[in-house]
């Protein structure tokens, strides 16, 4: 009787080994979900027809039982299919807390946002936090491979979230430097929905686990301890200004704009420009130069302090005068910013990396205007305002009679850093997750640099 014992049990083991495989590690193909489900019907049968004793199958299958739905132990209450159990159904429960990962997620949270009250009379940012997938991550190159759809899914996200901010929603949204590990929707503490990503895949169509808290003195449930989890990928995503990110990403989604110069563009003034040391380029100078592009038929983007031998000091900003704060030549940034941008689809019709020596502004805009045609009658001057030095540049640009448009959030009077090249440089030197913060083109020419140097 032992050895039929070992045997059912080695296939029930065989089949839980088999579920894990399929829930857990993205074994979503036919071959796996067949497999899963044959094994369970063997092991079922094979406990039927091998055991004599009725009342220990019974207490076997119980024991099988506790084991998968977890409701002595750890509050696993399900495994389905997403579509066959959608979260909105838990979701639209949530009263008091809402916090939710995934790579993009557009129809599931306009599904939730406009359905239950609570998000529409959530009055603190912090009791909703969602994070999405970044569309800058390098990461993004390889997971679009063949559905090149999922980082304009991410763009409507953002988009849509930033319409829902300007109606009056409160919530808090970040964005996480790689591909999410799983997809996790926690509400109110309690109650977790989680799924695994795969390849090609966008979490719906992988199985998903449910726990439940059932009482407050349930410690042994799993459900809480993924608010840990939560706050650590919190703590490791990207703050950044929704409003301004929304209109970047707008020229990724408009194929006027990312191709060519049309006719469908006329309303767009004939030049912009955008300057910065890019020192090296990171995601905010990336979403500056994309909000300059976006809202001109062609920007000019202007790299400071070209040459790194000749560096000059600046009020407010020391970075400008240290070797160590101008570590690429003009050449690396130019590669950096053409690489980036080429690597989003934007057609080289609509921006020109130039030197713009702004320390000695009248030379520079002398040089400018006879190589570019670039003067005041034809091109408008975008800038991000955080100093006093910034307010210096935006003098000598109206003393020149040119339109300067500040570039900020609409409640707020100047520009915000969320991330800054200080920062950058010093993840680069100790060798962290810099590339969290930088774009293909920027990761490219480091890399070359490492490797030359090696």
């Amino acid at each position: 009787m032992k050895i039929k014992y070992i045997i059912s049990l080695l296939l029930i083991v065989a089949s839980i080994i088999t579920v894990i495989a399929v829930v857990f590690f993205g074994w979503t193909d036919k071959a796996g979900i067949y497999m899963s489900l044959g094994l369970f019907v063997v092991s079922s049968i094979s406990l039927y027809y091998l055991t004599e004793d009725s009342k220990a199958v019974s207490q076997l299958i119980q024991k099988f039982e506790d084991i998968i739905i977890g409701s002595v132990g750890v509050g696993l209450s399900t495994i389905k299919k997403l579509q066959d159990h959608p979260p909105e159904k838990i979701a639209n429960t949530t009263s008091s807390k809402f916090q939710f990962v995934g790579i993009s997620g557009r129809k599931f949270l306009k599904n939730i946002f406009e359905k239950n009250d609570f998000f529409k009379t959530n009055r603190e940012p912090l009791n909703i936090q969602i994070i999405l997938m970044d569309p800058f991550s390098n990461d993004m190159l390889g997971l679009d491979g063949e559905n090149r759809m999922i980082r304009s899914d991410i763009i409507k996200s953002i988009t849509y979230l930033n319409e829902m901010r300007y109606k009056g929603y409160k919530f808090e949204v970040r964005l996480y430097p790689r591909v999410p590990p799983l997809r996790l929707m926690i509400c109110d503490g309690k109650d977790v929905a989680i799924s695994m990503y795969t390849p090609n895949s966008n979490g719906w169509q992988n199985a998903q686990l449910i726990f439940k808290k059932t009482s407050e003195y349930n410690d042994t449930s799993l459900a809480p301890h993924f608010s840990s989890l939560f706050i650590d990928m919190w703590d490791k995503s990207i703050n950044f200004s929704l409003e301004l990110r929304a209109n970047a990403l707008e020229v990724l989604t408009n194929k006027n704009h990312r191709t060519k110069i049309t006719n469908t563009n006329d309303d767009l003034p004939k030049y912009g420009m955008v300057h910065g040391r890019f020192q090296p380029l990171h995601h905010e100078h990336l979403e500056y130069i994309l909000w300059g592009i976006n809202n001109s038929k062609k920007c000019f983007i202007g790299i400071t302090q070209p040459d790194i031998n000749n560096l000059s000091e600046t009020i407010g900003d020391k970075h400008r005068k240290e070797e160590s704060g101008n570590p690429f030549s003009f050449d690396e940034r130019k590669i950096m910013i053409e690489e980036s941008l080429k690597d989003f689809g934007i057609s080289e019709e609509r921006f020109e990396v130039v030197r713009f020596d702004v320390d000695n502004f009248d030379v520079a805009m002398e040089y400018l205007q006879k190589e570019y045609g670039i003067d005041s009658s034809n091109t408008i001057q975008y800038m991000k305002i955080f100093s006093n030095w910034e307010d210096w540049k935006k003098d000598k640009f109206k003393s020149k009679e040119f339109k300067v448009i500040e570039i900020h959030e609409k409640t707020k009077e100047k520009a915000e850093k969320h991330i800054t090249g200080t920062l950058v440089r010093e993840l680069i030197r100790t060798n962290r997750n810099w590339q969290d913060y930088t774009s293909s083109g920027t990761e490219r020419v480091i890399s070359n640099i490492h490797s030359s140097v090696v």
